[in-house]
């Protein structure tokens, strides 16, 4: 009958046991069902549905929380890193996109992992929410994406310049356009991506990264200001050659010794960064990948990385950026690990709370916190706005000191 401690629902559990049930299942990588028995064992009797529904309701008491977390991320350092993992949602195939930094781990499962579904992810958005714009911005993004001057010059008839476009106007006007439904797939296509990229670099309420990290998929393309390739990525090609011919195996092993060796100035290079040293390692690459060694695969691979020079040596132009996507890897592995315990999520409203709470217990551990108390304490109201993850985030940043751009 007496009022009920702040954090505590009629007929529920405590916020500290909530906090442990989240910690056991995104932290310590425990089963639903490992969880029960384990609370059981310890005198608490708990069912697999009680369970259930502390991650479900307090994944979306999170959400919020989440999104700030990502925007804080955002202003801590000059740059992010993705990659995505495979998942599944009631029984389908989908992707965990994963997007960090050095303050934070954020995840987003979506059913694609197309170009738009990852201008979603770095706007914190659902897909039913997308933005449109045609703009003097859009006529360039339609040429790389390959629309033609005719389709161009007819959408530029069609659209009313600076218009936001919601999802059902985007629609309209694709069918004012074309008329049969079959060219609006194959051609509509580009357009819409080409006025949602437009949107997604004017807009100003959410601050894009300045550097992109990934690997070279082609969907992280035309995302940010510099879109850095990772090295180790880049280097695992090289390991895949296979040459029968000793002369072109010892080609190979001389290569890849001078690849390393480079890539090793370029991290002394991040250290202590100048110009002259930036124009240096610059021309070097151009020597080093200008290399023909007879061996043809050998050579065709050089040339692919030579043609990437303007991603990888991102790093020249600031050196706070690392070499590699390690850290997203990691991240990649975190969902990974989800999935092989879970195998897969049964509604919309369980990927969403599963991607919230890793989410916290992913920044938590970046930041040193314990998953677990800060949980609890939030549940119970004793966490102000000041000590939250956003705050911490940016806190921990102006804290660090990290090699200044060039």
């Amino acid at each position: 009958m007496a009022p009920l401690p702040e954090g505590y629902d009629q007929g529920e559990f405590g916020p500290e046991l909530k906090g442990t049930v989240v910690t056991l299942k995104y932290d310590a990588g425990t089963s639903e069902p490992g969880i029960v028995r384990f609370l059981n064992g310890h005198g608490v009797g708990i069912s697999s549905g009680s369970v259930s529904n502390i991650l479900l309701k307090v994944g979306k008491m999170f959400g919020g929380e989440k999104v700030e977390i990502v925007r804080a991320g955002y202003k801590s350092t000059v740059y992010s890193q993705s990659d995505d993992t495979s998942a599944i949602v009631m029984g389908e195939n989908w992707h965990t996109h994963v997007l960090c930094n050095p303050y934070f781990t954020a995840f987003y499962t979506r059913e694609h992992k197309d170009r738009m579904t990852i201008i979603d992810v770095l706007l914190g958005r659902e897909a039913g929410n997308r933005v449109y714009r045609y703009s003097g911005l859009t006529p360039d993004y339609l040429s790389l994406l390959g629309v033609s001057v005719r389709q161009t010059e007819r959408l530029a008839g069609k659209a009313t310049p600076d218009k936001d476009y919601n999802q059902k106007e985007m629609d309209a006007l694709l069918a004012e356009l074309f008329a049969k439904e079959a060219q609006r797939e194959s051609l509509g296509g580009p357009i819409a991506e080409a006025m949602a990229l437009t949107y997604y670099h004017e807009q100003q309420e959410v601050i894009i990264p300045e550097v992109l990290i990934t690997d070279d998929a082609p969907q992280y393309q035309l995302l940010a200001i510099h879109h850095m390739v990772c090295w180790v990525h880049d280097g695992r090609h090289y390991q895949k050659l296979d040459p029968l011919a000793v002369k072109h195996q010892s080609a190979l092993e001389d290569f890849r010794t001078k690849y390393w060796e480079y890539y090793k100035e370029l991290a002394e290079y991040r250290g202590d960064p100048d110009e002259e040293t930036a124009r240096k390692l610059e021309k070097k690459f151009e020597r080093l990948f200008g290399t023909r060694t007879g061996y043809q695969e050998l050579d065709g691979r050089i040339a692919k990385t030579a043609a990437k020079k303007e991603r990888l040596l991102v790093v020249l132009r600031c050196p706070e950026v690392p070499l590699h996507n390690n850290a997203s890897e990691l991240g990649a592995r975190r969902a990974a690990r989800r999935r092989d315990i879970s195998l897969h999520s049964r509604s919309l409203e369980g990927v969403e709370s599963m991607d919230a709470l890793t989410t916290i217990v992913e920044t938590c551990r970046k930041l040193g916190l314990q998953a677990a108390d800060y949980i609890g304490k939030r549940l119970r109201g004793l966490i102000d706005q000041a000590e939250r993850l956003p705050a911490r985030i940016l806190a921990a940043a102006a804290s660090s000191v990290e090699p200044g751009s060039i």
